[in-house]
């Protein structure tokens, strides 16, 4: 009705032709690609930086408390640190 004519088997042939050799290359390209990124050293963690263990606690009890300061005691024996409530925190 529009006039158009069947296409030739050749062009079917050449048409599967590319599209096999195209899916090679990209195999081809996306071994190459992932084996040069695994050739490369990783880069090393950067350094942590640990806050002290009262920061901690003087951030979670901030809004609900007035500032405290925290005091070691027994430095050196391993005992736990305590928290001294009987008067707030001055800054210097």
């Amino acid at each position: 009705m529009l006039g158009f004519d069947p296409l030739p088997v050749p062009f079917f042939l050449a048409l599967l032709g590319m599209v096999v050799v195209y899916l090679v290359l990209v195999e081809l390209a996306k071994q190459w690609f992932f084996a040069r990124d695994a050739q490369q050293l990783p880069a090393p963690p950067p350094p942590v930086q640990r806050r002290h263990a009262t920061h901690h606690i003087s951030r979670r009890a901030f809004r609900f408390s007035i500032p405290v300061k925290v005091v070691p005691s027994g430095a050196g024996t391993g005992r736990r640190r305590r928290i001294r409530r009987d008067r707030p925190v001055r800054n210097h």
